[in-house]
């Protein structure tokens, strides 16, 4: 009889422990979707501060069906950070893969009217992956809007740097992706990064953090200093792809006070390594990227320039 209690007894404790699992792991899962459904919301809010506080020239560029606004354009009180300076670029990238596996890429300079009405060229293939048949060509065709600004903040007072890339369709080949800034008369304290991204089986906005001095981020301190993030983009990325970097600085007493800004697309699968092997240099790729050995592995997308010391010549 004693022996039929225990047997009951541990069939009760099992039996527990396997519903406690089964919560637990629903538990997760809620808190993942209410985690999301919180960025939403936070965004939400923010569009519309953001739209209610942003010069024309701003909300131009965020002029998207679903934008996304980070939180680092606001001050702690929630006020939008004064614009000094803003610049914005749209571009088509299309990229040709010949049969004997040469990259060449083409760009097209777009306006904001002509972007907001873009749409992939029927006559063009999304995807260059796989072999090509017959000898054929092949072509990667995107279309992407580059902005960099300085914004006043701080007390001393400080400068906040954004450069903000978005992706009007997907691309087909998602791997190691880099986004960076040179300076000169320009002193760091700090910088972060995103990617701002939907997928296939989760419409909802989600995130991934990009930090100062984390793996993904390379600085340079010496010659032309320069930040960059390499970011490995997200494979089943759905419709909403939005990569940003984010710098604290000050600007130097004296000199020359300049910046250019690159985004650029990663053709072909390559490794975070591959993503580093480069120098900031102006006579880089989008006046950014030296790359070494080779540049065809990326989409050579404009960069962006901006000198604040006009007294001084330097052609962007």
């Amino acid at each position: 009889m004693k022996k039929n209690k225990f047997v009951i007894f541990m069939l009760i404790i099992i039996l527990f422990l396997v519903n406690s699992t089964v919560v637990t792991a629903l538990g997760e899962e809620e808190l993942s979707a209410n985690r999301n459904k919180s960025i939403d919301k936070e965004n939400s809010v923010r569009v519309a501060k953001f739209m209610d506080q942003a010069p024309n020239e701003l909300k131009e560029f965020f002029a998207d069906e679903n934008p996304v606004i980070s939180p680092d354009w606001f001050d702690e009180k929630g006020n939008l950070l004064p614009l000094i300076s803003l610049d914005t670029r749209y571009i088509e990238t299309s990229t040709l893969i010949d049969a004997n596996g040469v990259v060449r890429t083409i760009e097209r300079e777009l306006t904001a009217e002509e972007y907001a009405d873009w749409t992939l060229p029927e006559s063009t293939r999304a995807a260059c992956t796989g072999s090509i048949p017959f000898g054929a060509l092949c072509w990667e065709t995107t279309a992407k809007k580059l902005l960099f600004s300085v914004l006043q903040y701080g007390a001393n007072p400080g400068y906040r740097i954004s450069v903000v890339n978005t992706w009007k369709t997907m691309p087909s080949v998602k791997s190691f992706d880099s986004i960076g800034v040179l300076f000169q008369g320009y002193n760091v304290k700090t910088a972060w990064g995103y990617q701002y991204y939907n997928t296939t089986s989760n419409a909802n906005l989600q995130t991934i953090n990009y930090s100062y001095k984390g793996t993904n981020m390379k600085i340079s301190t010496a010659n032309w200093q320069g930040i960059a993030i390499s970011q490995d983009i997200v494979n089943n990325v759905h419709n909403t792809l939005r990569n940003e970097l984010w710098v604290d600085g000050s600007f130097a007493s004296s000199g020359a006070i300049r910046f250019t800004a690159s985004y650029q697309h990663a053709v072909s699968n390559i490794t975070l390594a591959t993503s580093h092997n480069f120098s900031f240099n102006p006579s880089g790729m989008g006046k950014v990227f030296n790359w070494n050995p080779s540049w065809s592995t990326w989409d050579n997308m404009a960069g962006l320039c901006k000198n604040v010391t006009p007294s001084i010549l330097w052609v962007c």
